[in-house]
Formats: structure tokens, C-alpha cells, sequence
């Protein structure tokens, strides 16, 4: 499948702190990306009221304290804390994407208009869970996509 960029297209990528910005713009450099714009939020805290978007595609930290402790060491000796930990189920960054993102997604957008998810997240050992938090956030449909192990891991969200 052949995907084609729009003249005029920008990404934003809203990251929880300076160090993740710094790492995000190493990034932009190193795969020579240059329409993207990088912000520090505490999720959609810091956006301008009128900020629209067509997509989020966003891999929050899911994972529990208790579940953290018995990670294999290739995922914690790799990953910041920071980009894994999540407080108590594990479900409180999806919570607050299905209740903040709403009056930013452009419902009239080309996605919406073409069926496709206006929202995209990997999930932990939950996926139901996340489902049903955008379900009840009233959101049209909620697919769940399986990886590589036949574990549900994306969260496709229709507004």
C-alpha cells in the first residue's frame, strides 16, 4: 500500500517533559522528518482551545507497579520509568485520552469522512478495558487489532 503526504500536513507530538522533547527532536533529525512540532502537555492541559486534530496515534504508559517488578530486562533496561509506569489499573492515561481528546478531534476531517479510526493506541494485558473506557466516552466503534501473539495490543477508536 503506497501512502502519500499532503502538501501541508503536520504532525504534533505532545510529550511529558524537556528530556522527551529533546529525544523526539533527535529523532526528527535522525529520520529527516521536518514537518512535525513538538510541545510539553500534560496530555491536552497546554493546547490552544481551538487545536483540532484528524488523528492521535498515542502508546501511553500502561503498565501497573505490581506489574512492572516482574518485566523482562530487556523492556525495563531499555525503557524510561516514565514511558511505562502508569498508576493503579494501568487505565488512567486511556481515561484521560477518551475524556480530553473529544473537543480536539476534527469531526469533519478526511478520516472521518473515509471511515477510518480517528484514534489509535497500543494497549498492555487490558485491551477490553481500554475499549470499553472509549465506549462509554461515547465514541461510534472500538475495534481491537492483535499482534505478532495473537494479544490484543491496538485500540482502533471511531468518534
Amino acid at each position: 500500500r503506497r501512502h502519500t503526504r499532503l502538501q501541508g500536513d503536520w504532525s504534533s507530538d505532545v510529550c511529558s517533559s524537556d528530556l522527551a522533547v529533546v529525544l523526539a527532536q533527535k529523532n526528527q533529525v535522525h529520520n529527516k522528518i521536518s514537518n512535525v512540532q513538538f510541545m510539553v502537555s500534560d496530555m491536552m492541559s497546554a493546547l490552544p482551545q481551538e487545536t483540532q486534530f484528524d488523528l492521535i496515534v498515542s502508546n501511553p504508559p500502561y503498565i501497573p507497579l505490581h506489574e512492572y517488578e516482574s518485566l523482562e530486562s530487556d523492556v525495563k533496561d531499555w525503557e524510561s520509568p516514565m514511558a511505562l509506569l502508569a498508576d493503579g489499573d494501568g487505565l488512567g492515561f486511556y481515561r484521560r485520552i477518551a475524556q480530553e481528546s473529544w473537543p480536539h478531534m476534527d469531526k469533519l476531517s478526511t478520516l472521518v469522512a473515509s471511515g477510518l479510526p480517528s484514534i489509535v493506541c497500543e494497549t498492555g494485558l487490558n485491551p477490553t478495558g481500554v475499549a470499553q473506557l472509549f465506549l462509554d466516552s461515547g465514541c461510534k466503534k472500538v475495534r481491537l487489532r492483535s499482534d505478532i501473539q495473537g494479544l490484543g495490543r491496538c485500540v482502533y477508536v471511531w468518534i
